[in-house]
């Protein structure tokens, strides 16, 4: 696939609606990585504004740092590919970046993506051990708010929760913890993945990541702590961050989580699948200059 320049981004002030609108024609025309970079500049300030938004009217919600997330990969790897998508059997047009995150000689108790909230440790760290993660990051271009997101930590393998408690023997680092789909539907709809399988490769291709653009001065949240997850006292403007082509594929149904969220308007299933397709994005190290607070 080629990469794709979005044209005519905006988002309405309306706090209520907190909608992200875009006005790109399905004829975008296509263009180099380097091309595209603009626009997906365009696309972080939109997500650092819904975030903002969001903070506004709910609080510091992990809404709220999905966005931020989102826009910090997206100001450190300013390149995205249009894929797309099957939701309950309809072909849906979604952007996508994609970020590996390795945690190989780190001191971080668990590498969670920067558009996941630190809850999560729990199913993709379920037993604290360090693990790497993959991560598909996909919101539709006229509403940024209508995401798909898949987190691997292994090449293939199923989709679902991981089985709590007690780990079933001491060798921690051999156990395959299933790969977390989400599903948001930008209406206030949350689902998990509860079956499934995917696969996903990444080659890491040695070009640093651009210096991030200093878009956070005209945020109204220029603050590390509005610049997605932190690892240690590290985050995506300061990693040891290259360039890197990814695959993934995917086929799963998800469901309302089994957690209780009194703003989470879910109810029954999605089955939504994802045809072997590839994403650009960024291969992240994290090492042993990453100690917690």
């Amino acid at each position: 696939m080629s990469l794709r320049t979005a044209h005519g981004w905006w988002m309405t002030g309306a706090a209520i609606a907190i909608v992200v609108a875009g006005c790109s024609s399905g004829s975008r025309p296509t263009a180099p990585a380097s091309a595209s970079h603009s626009a997906a500049l365009v696309v972080a300030a939109n997500f650092q504004r819904l975030g903002d938004s969001v903070t506004a009217v709910h609080g510091d919600t992990d809404d709220a740092g999905r966005y931020y997330g989102a826009a910090a990969v997206l100001r450190r790897v300013p390149v995205f590919d249009t894929i797309t998508i099957m939701v309950d059997h309809a072909p849906m047009t979604f952007d996508a970046v994609a970020l590996a995150v390795d945690d190989t000689g780190s001191l971080a108790g668990c590498p969670i993506p920067p558009m996941d909230d630190d809850s999560d440790a729990q199913y993709e760290c379920p037993w604290g051990m360090p693990r790497m993660t993959r991560t598909l990051f996909a919101w539709q271009p006229g509403d940024a708010r209508h995401i798909v997101q898949i987190v691997a930590l292994a090449d293939t393998g199923a989709i679902g929760l991981p089985p709590f408690g007690r780990p079933p023997r001491s060798d921690t680092a051999g156990i395959a913890v299933p790969a977390r789909l989400k599903y948001f539907d930008g209406a206030g709809g949350t689902w998990w993945g509860s079956a499934g399988s995917q696969s996903n490769s990444v080659t890491p291709n040695g070009q640093p990541c651009p210096a991030p653009a200093d878009t956070a001065r005209s945020d109204s949240s220029a603050s590390p702590d509005r610049d997605g997850h932190h690892w240690g006292h590290m985050q995506m403007a300061t990693v040891t961050c290259q360039m890197a082509s990814f695959s993934f594929a995917f086929t799963g149904t998800v469901s309302v989580p089994p957690v209780a969220w009194a703003r989470n308007t879910a109810a029954g299933s999605h089955s939504i699948s994802l045809a072997t397709s590839s994403v650009p994005g960024a291969y992240v190290t994290l090492d042993l200059a990453v100690k917690g607070p």
